[in-house]
């Protein structure tokens, strides 16, 4: 009997895979058959249940009221509609942030979402599902809404503030509101931030003091009485120098639990004169203890190379996400993604994209689940099959993975019933809202058929299922359906 419910469920597990089989020994932990956005995506932001992914893109599986933001049922492993978000919305999307009061920011060049004027920034409450502008009634109506021109590339909230950040701000054109500037949430006033700073701002972090930190391709605070070099710090009253900051452009920054600061972009340098440090386009700084070169870096990649996004992980670990090939020596293959760990740069897989115009330009970890999007192909097939989004997770082996039903995954229970000595009990951990049916087989090669009527699950207790025994071969698999 026990072989029997071993045979039976470790087939369960087998037959209902729809992941191709790996061509590294390592790609069984990458999961991309979720379909993704059509075009690009810039990011993702993962807030409660969902992660949010936004950019410029037309669709998600031919879905055209899925353009530029769409959100991602990390349960039920799923694209969803963003609600207020349709086929009309305009401009693109380039940086979230989701604070701890149940709001998510979202910045870029549009003007207007869902109906009312916002302009560059929006906020969006996740309980009730309603999108509000960050609104001045002291300023002129084509000032009170956010920037009227420019593009903003960045958006935290620290405190009662949310910073702004980005390029040629208009009106108010005061040069200290030009590039960053914050939305006092107590007061409903925008506000500059000191004197601001003097060029693009394209990412922001903060770390456990309320300490931000800014980073793009700027040189001094915007009255130019302190010099920096791409990364700056607030501290609440003034910006500071970052330790000579990096000799290039930043587009990535995040900290971690230890107040350590990632930095991804286009340098080669960190710090300056005598302690700077050779690293190429990834860094690590932290208070009193200076720059980390990590192993040197990463190296390669096409026109645009460099790190797009990066994001700590479970136990502090860095991955990356951008345009490169290798790392710092040149002998390890990465592929556009990587993580840190033992003192150098760990591929992942075959990685991701398949030529030198793909990117990846979104990273985002929930504990070992490592989101990443961007315009990119499986790292081992067709550079014209493009998923643009995929999971990584070294703890998973997705060969036989069941979308929808991580819990299921080859941990399928199968028991006699306790009163028909001819039927099986089948038991699965279920995500609420989600609908299955069971289907039978009885040759393993021939086609499935459902007998069992679509089940919605109510909790996360678990499904259980009667299954009937009889005589010769009985194959049994359990879907979620979409």
């Amino acid at each position: 009997m026990f072989q029997l419910r071993r045979l039976l469920s470790t087939l369960g597990c087998l037959l209902a895979a729809s992941h191709a089989h790996a061509q590294l020994p390592d790609d069984s932990h990458w999961y991309y058959d979720y379909g993704g956005p059509s075009s690009e995506p810039f990011g993702v932001e993962i807030a409660g249940d969902y992660a949010y992914i936004f950019g410029g893109f037309l669709n998600v599986g031919g879905n055209i009221d899925m353009k530029n933001i769409v959100r991602f049922h990390l349960k039920r492993e799923r694209f969803e509609e963003m609600p207020g978000i349709d086929r009309n919305f305009q401009n693109f999307v380039r940086d979230a942030y989701a604070d701890h009061e149940g709001n998510i920011f979202f910045c870029g060049d549009f003007s207007t979402v869902n109906g009312i004027t916002a302009k560059r920034v929006a906020r969006y409450h996740i309980a009730t599902q309603t999108w509000h502008a960050l609104e001045d009634v002291t300023l002129p109506d084509g000032d009170r809404y956010g920037p009227s021109g420019g593009g903003a590339y960045a958006v935290i909230r620290v405190g009662n503030y949310v910073y702004l950040g980005g390029f040629l701000f208009d009106s108010p054109s005061n040069v200290g509101l030009r590039f960053v500037r914050r939305f006092n949430l107590n007061t409903e006033r925008w506000e500059q931030v000191g004197p601001g700073l003097n060029d693009t701002v394209r990412a922001f972090a903060v770390d456990s003091t309320g300490r931000l930190y800014a980073g793009g391709s700027f040189t001094a605070t915007g009255d130019g009485g302190t010099a920096m070099a791409n990364v700056a710090a607030w501290n609440g009253t003034s910006w500071q120098a970052v330790q000579g900051g990096v000799n290039g452009d930043v587009r990535a920054l995040d900290v971690d639990s230890m107040d350590r600061l990632a930095v991804g972009g286009q340098f080669t340098a960190a710090g300056s004169g005598g302690g700077a440090i050779a690293c190429n386009d990834v860094a690590i700084w932290q208070l009193g203890a200076g720059w980390n070169g990590l192993d040197g870096g990463v190296t390669g990649g096409g026109n645009v190379h460099g790190i797009y996004g990066l994001s700590f992980g479970g136990q502090d670990v860095l991955y990356i996400g951008g345009d490169f090939d290798f790392d710092a020596t040149g002998t390890r293959s990465l592929n556009k993604v990587a993580y840190f760990s033992g003192g150098q740069w760990n591929a992942m897989g075959s990685g991701l994209g398949r030529s030198s115009s793909q990117i990846v330009n979104g990273v985002d970890a929930l504990g070992d689940d490592i989101f990443f999007t961007g315009v990119f192909a499986r790292g081992w097939t067709s550079p014209n099959s493009q998923p643009n989004w995929a999971r990584w997770n070294a703890n998973i082996d997705f060969e036989g993975y069941i979308v929808g039903m991580p819990w299921v995954n080859c941990t399928t229970e199968f028991r006699v019933h306790p009163t028909t000595p001819d039927s099986y009990l089948l038991s699965h951990g279920s995500n609420t809202g989600q609908r299955y049916v069971v289907q039978f087989n009885g040759t393993m090669t021939g086609d499935w058929v459902t007998i069992s009527s679509p089940f919605t699950a109510t909790s996360d207790a678990g499904v259980n299922w009667t299954i009937p025994f009889g005589p010769g071969p009985r194959f049994y698999r359990i879907l979620g359906l979409p």
